[in-house]
């Protein structure tokens, strides 16, 4: 254990993060030590929460290691190399994991001291690594009691040290983060707090970033309410809802507008006496809501310069509560329009009628044909069969672009700013009418997965798993997804089969455009035209390089907006209903 803990400190030069030397301890020879010093790495930590660590992966029946797996030899194993431990990182995951194990005392002050020092450090890297640490010191520090006072005060001098000097162009919310935790403690210098919020408030009024502002103007009401400044409060919360009235001049959308008007609605309840202006925006909400239905769309479309199309998305779901940031990923994009692609194809194959007069013939890999197409002047067809693999073509390009331009950006940014986790997710998944009973938690790691850019975990779940969502659908309308045979066994059928026999029924539950979507992206036709990557996965056809391909990518948005959708609807409704009732 001492030479591998050493090996970490002496040759490992990368982010000093626990997740990034597990991956440099997965490269080095397998013992007993490595799968331990392993273990203990890979705990996820939750700094909120009462259990500070969990497995980092949780399937459906097993699960990756958790402290209370260590058996007494393990213990007594992690105590021999404690003291050789210096890197503050490091020193703080074995002193808590001791804490947690033995209750010794000591462990809990040097954890303490190494995650304050640790969060110093990784703040170069990341302020919400930083913030984690942070909140992990103090909730650990408060649990001791008496004890943890002094532990208590270094935190709080830390969290001071860093509110005195902070840059709002590159940690927004991280004074926010830090003055939460004051509040949640009680902290009793409200002057020194509030001053920090108005300053942080200044800047983005000035900035005119709605949505940060908001979130300190909360932060700064509920400051106010401790010191029973309850009208001060009451004004902070107005001025919440009137910028989130404003904050539609930034949505292109329906659904977007109705969202901030709703948003106003629900803060000017919460703060009362407020009717003649509720009903007003009511009426207003009203009118937008009108356009939903047709929409259900991204909120920009157009051809774009990839790079503008980079920074919109990044923006997008830039400085957003975690819900909201998920919410906006759902609609980043947009699934193509077929009706429209469909005649866009056909008007370049008759344009360059010199490429499309003839058929041709698609190879895989390994040079085996797989697919081929008949030329346009074929009779025999009919227009979707000639047109289909000029679509799938044309499909698998926008998806690309999409993926480059708008999902991975707007990814990467919202895993810089939050944690996703699998509660995350539960809303959307628990009672999902695509999601049959006992399959949620295989959707909700296939989820994960793709936020942590592990694409062929990601979808050796969510391609399997979409077909089962196909058949629970189709069993709901009826249909009769398995065959007998002459001697009387049942034999579930396939993906392939449901798009081929069934495809008025999946129009009518998913649409046109999705139907034609998850057609191209899961199977392929009579002619071998499709992406095919439920067949190619199930079979082990796909290298691990072909996971990482653009069209995987979307294929796991595309999956994660079906599943986000009904819950998203659903709310839609419900606050519809609620201002009729009122």
């Amino acid at each position: 254990m001492d030479k591998l803990i050493n090996k970490i400190q002496n040759d490992y030069k990368g982010e000093r993060l626990c997740q990034y030397y597990f991956s440099f301890l997965a490269q080095l020879k397998k013992s007993d030590d490595q799968k331990l010093l392993k273990a203990v790495i890979s705990y996820h930590m939750k700094p909120s929460e009462q259990k500070p660590f969990d497995a980092f992966l949780i399937l459906e029946g097993r699960r990756s290691p958790m402290p209370e797996d260590l058996s007494e030899d393990e213990v007594k194993k992690l105590v021999k190399s404690y003291k050789i431990i210096n890197d503050p990182e490091l020193k703080a995951r074995f002193a808590d994991v001791l804490w947690l194990k033995k209750k010794e005392i000591k462990y809990a002050h040097d954890a303490v001291v190494a995650y304050i020092e640790s969060a110093k450090k990784l703040r170069n890297k990341s302020w919400t690594y930083s913030q984690d640490r942070i909140e992990r010191a103090l909730r650990l520090s408060l649990s001791l009691g008496k004890g943890g006072e002094k532990d208590i005060e270094n935190v709080i001098s830390c969290i001071q040290e860093i509110l005195e000097k902070y840059e709002l162009e590159k940690e927004a919310y991280f004074p926010l983060k830090l003055i939460e935790l004051l509040l949640d403690i009680n902290h009793d210098d409200n002057t020194f707090c509030i001053s920090i919020l108005e300053n942080c408030i200044e800047f983005f009024i000035k900035e005119k970033d709605i949505y940060r502002l908001n979130d300190y103007l909360e932060a700064l009401a509920q400051w106010h309410e401790k010191n029973d400044e309850v009208d001060k409060a009451k004004e902070n919360r107005k001025q919440i809802a009137e910028n989130h009235v404003e904050s539609q001049d930034l949505e292109s959308s329906a659904m977007g507008k109705a969202h901030c008007l709703q948003k106003a609605i629900e803060v000017y309840r919460r703060i009362g006496n407020h009717k003649k202006r509720i009903d007003e925006l009511h009426k207003e909400l009203i009118k937008i809501q009108k356009n939903i239905p047709s929409e259900m769309q991204t909120l920009s479309g157009g051809n774009i310069d990839i790079s503008a199309s980079v920074k919109a998305s990044v923006k997008h779901v830039s400085n957003m509560s975690k819900r909201e940031a998920l919410i906006r990923f759902c609609f980043i994009t947009k699934p193509t329009d077929i009706k429209h692609t469909f005649d866009y194809v056909e008007k370049q194959a008759q344009q360059f009628i010199h490429t499309s007069l003839f058929g041709r013939t698609t190879v895989n890999k390994d040079g085996k044909t797989v697919g081929h197409s008949a030329g346009l002047t074929n009779n025999e067809l009919s227009r979707e069969e000639l047109l289909y693999p000029h679509l799938v073509d044309h499909m698998g390009l926008s998806w690309g672009l999409n993926s480059q331009g708008s999902i991975i950006p707007a990814k990467e940014q919202i895993i810089l700013e939050h944690q996703i986790e699998e509660s995350d997710l539960k809303e959307f998944i628990v009672n999902n009418p695509l999601i049959r009973n006992g399959h949620e938690a295989l959707f909700a790691q296939g989820i994960l997965f793709g936020f942590e850019g592990k694409w062929d975990l990601s979808l050796g779940i969510l391609a399997i798993q979409i077909e089962d969502s196909l058949r629970y659908l189709l069993e709901k309308k009826g249909v009769l997804t398995s065959n007998i045979k002459s001697d009387f066994t049942q034999e579930e059928r396939g993906v392939t089969y449901f798009f081929k026999n069934y495809s008025k029924e999946l129009k009518e539950i998913f649409g046109e455009d999705v139907f034609y979507e998850l057609r191209a992206l899961l199977v392929k036709d009579d002619n071998g035209n499709g992406f095919n990557l439920r067949n190619l996965i199930a079979h082990g056809l796909m290298s691990q390089n072909e996971f990482y391909t653009s069209v995987c990518v979307y294929f796991w948005w595309l999956i994660f907006r079906l599943i986000c959708t009904p819950a998203i609807i659903s709310e839609s409704k419900n606050n519809k209903k609620n201002e009729q009732k009122n």
